[in-house]
């Protein structure tokens, strides 16, 4: 939270610690609610219970936006190959994006596809920012240079109607 601050403190925004499946607001409290690149964090016995949540503090028949990393993708590749970032995450996605599909509180509405492209400018800068755990910097320099020290992540934004319980 010190780090987001350090970024945006601006006086219409609030920083609170908190867990996706037990949110500290009111019921329809808010019109969207946004997973930004987290729930796949979420502990899968708990990815019901965060959408559950999701759904509560959300206005009827609110939005609930999920934006997620996808399965292609050269970061990913990286992620992969040398256990770089958070390391292979694939079991976890997997069990985020089946989760939030057949969830019987969201109506999906669309989903769409976007990329994040991550440049580096040399194979220190990658080691430093993606903390690689496997392979040696050789083989780190060579992946970047095959890709012109730039890698793509491919993104999923999944958007839902929320829907209120029967």
């Amino acid at each position: 939270m010190a780090q987001a601050r350090g970024i945006n403190d601006a006086e219409n925004i609030t920083y609170l610690p908190g867990s996706a499946e037990a949110l500290p607001f009111d019921d329809g409290s808010f019109d969207i609610v946004f997973f930004t690149l987290s729930f796949h964090h979420v502990p899968e016995a708990g990815m019901s219970k965060a959408i559950d949540e999701a759904a509560r503090v959300v206005r009827r028949d609110g939005h609930i936006i999920f934006f997620e990393p996808a399965f292609q993708g050269s970061f990913f590749e990286s992620e992969i190959a040398f256990d770089a970032c958070d390391g292979d995450e694939r079991k976890r996605k997997a069990a985020a994006y089946a989760c939030m599909l057949g969830h019987r509180r969201l109506r999906e509405i669309a989903e769409l596809h976007d990329e994040t492209i991550f440049s580096f400018e040399s194979a220190t800068d990658f080691i430093e920012s993606m903390s690689p755990k496997k392979g040696a910097e050789e083989e780190w320099e060579t992946f970047l240079r095959l890709r012109h020290f730039t890698l793509d992540a491919q993104r999923r934004i999944n958007i839902f109607k929320s829907m209120p319980l029967k």
